[in-house]
């Protein structure tokens, strides 16, 4: 006999606000999955919102669950609610899960530092028009990362990709000179052998 498939799942409707979902079966589509969360969390999540995920594919981080078939069957989802929307998040007798607060600024370090690693593999040097399309491609591929109110809804992350090309590009030059250093040092000590042994 097949064992039912069951969905554990924490959800963040704040930073410092996680909630147990615990589904028999995988919804038909991310719709009704947020149909099934409001109905659960009542009257703590209504209005507009989306889901993020932890993504396996990039070490945790967070993406936007587009796709019902990426729910894990055990994991952590965040509401990102729109602007126009931040309802009251008042304690209540709801059962509230032990948590970590989710911090954006660690999020955006950490999907910064992915896209320069990446970027800096085939560029060192990326154009302005390079960092604008890693960014507006960014963006396309995960909609909830939009800035709205900016010149664009990517160009923020435009600036902070410079930006962090900039250390990048600080971080790699050190470290190749440290390890030539560290070869200098090494073909300095075998001379030093060498004409030890010779001497002796």
């Amino acid at each position: 006999m097949t064992a039912t498939q069951k969905y554990l799942l924490r959800v963040y409707l704040a930073a410092d606000v996680a909630m147990k979902l615990t589904l028999t079966q995988r919804p038909h589509s991310v719709d009704e999955l947020k149909t099934i969360m409001q109905q659960k969390f009542r009257p703590r999540l209504d209005g507009e919102f989306t889901l993020q995920y932890e993504d396996p594919d990039f070490d945790g981080m967070l993406s936007c669950l587009m796709d019902i078939d990426e729910l894990p069957e055990k994991g952590t989802l965040r509401v990102v609610r729109s602007e126009s929307d931040e309802s009251s998040l008042a304690s209540s007798d709801t059962d509230i899960l032990p948590h970590v607060p989710l911090h954006p600024a660690n999020q955006k370090h950490n999907i910064l530092e992915k896209m320069a690693e990446t970027i800096f593999g085939f560029k060192a040097y990326p154009t302005e028009r390079d960092l604008a399309k890693a960014a507006e491609a960014l963006v396309t591929t995960h909609p909830c990362l939009s800035e709205r109110g900016s010149e664009t809804v990517w160009y923020g992350w435009k600036i902070r990709l410079a930006h962090k090309m900039g250390n990048y590009r600080t971080i790699m030059s050190n470290r190749a000179v440290q390890r030539w250093q560290s070869t200098q040092a090494k073909g300095a000590n075998t001379i030093q052998r060498v004409n030890t042994l010779i001497l002796t």
